[in-house]
């Protein structure tokens, strides 16, 4: 059974009669092997809606199941991670790999410091090296790769992440990637982002909140078929997309759309090529 989360509604007490909403009538269904990129601009509701994924926020409205159950539930303990935005309020340890070892040792997993090596590992942080560091210490790009870590160490079914490339140079972009991508073999993963061109080329399923609704839900063949409705949630696409979207929308035939540069300038010349 997924995470699920069925017309869920969330409103922020702030004193006034009617409150904030912040998450309005909507939908996620997240199984092993997913990668759902959840977009939208400051203040859509994206983040929102990830503590009230992982069970940190209880809805106002709708359900939230957890492979059946309620996140918040001690038969759910373990099955969700979550790497909030600002990676340096999740550090506690006084070295990283301690800190990263946290989560598997307090599952009672038999080996945490083993679980943490070779989650440091996957996103290219150097156990040997890093590990012994205070993790108060690290550069930003370290520490959000760190904080990364700490979730793939427990192992759980569903990852939750806050804007995990932000502030990362192409190396550090390239490392989450890839160890997202191995964490697909046993989990659902589930990234909430302003800018998804990074997962758009992997995304089994994409979302666009504006003002706390959906604006668009659907695969990336369908977004790339009607941009409009993300586009109109303040979104852009990215301008590799657009490019080889224009293409299609003249004539040219090409088999996928890509966000691979070499990839994509290889189908235009063919595309162009073949049309003479």
């Amino acid at each position: 059974m997924p995470l699920l989360a069925e017309g869920v509604s969330y409103t922020y007490e702030t004193g006034r009669a009617s409150g904030v909403e912040a998450v309005r009538d909507v939908s996620v269904s997240v199984d092993v092997g997913d990668l759902v990129v959840v977009a939208g601009t400051t203040g859509s509701g994206k983040s929102t809606l990830l503590r009230l994924l992982a069970g940190l926020l209880v809805p106002g409205g709708g359900s939230i199941t957890v492979d059946g159950i309620a996140p918040g539930a001690r038969e759910a303990r373990g099955a969700i991670a979550i790497v909030f935005q600002n990676p340096e309020t999740q550090f506690f340890a006084e070295t990283l790999r301690s800190d990263v070892a946290f989560g598997p040792r307090n599952l009672r997993r038999p080996d945490p410091e083993g679980d943490a090596d070779r989650a440091l590992a996957a996103v290219n942080l150097e156990p040997a090296v890093y590990g012994p560091r205070s993790p108060f210490g690290l550069s930003g790009g370290e520490a959000r790769r760190g904080a990364i870590a700490g979730a793939l160490a427990m192992g759980a079914r569903y990852l939750l992440l806050d804007e995990p490339t932000a502030g990362l140079d192409a190396e550090g972009r390239r490392a989450v990637r890839a160890a997202l991508a191995a964490e697909r073999a046993s989990s659902g993963v589930v990234v909430v982002t302003h800018d998804p061109a990074e997962f758009l080329d992997d995304a089994s399923h994409v979302i666009a909140l504006a003002g706390g609704g959906v604006a668009f839900s659907g695969g990336v063949d369908a977004l790339y078929g009607d941009p409009s409705a993300y586009e109109g949630a303040g979104l852009a696409l990215p301008p590799i997309v657009r490019v080889q979207l224009l293409a299609r929308g003249r004539g040219m035939s090409l088999p996928e759309v890509t966000l691979d540069a070499d990839a994509a300038a290889r189908a235009l010349l063919a595309a162009r090529g073949g049309s003479r």
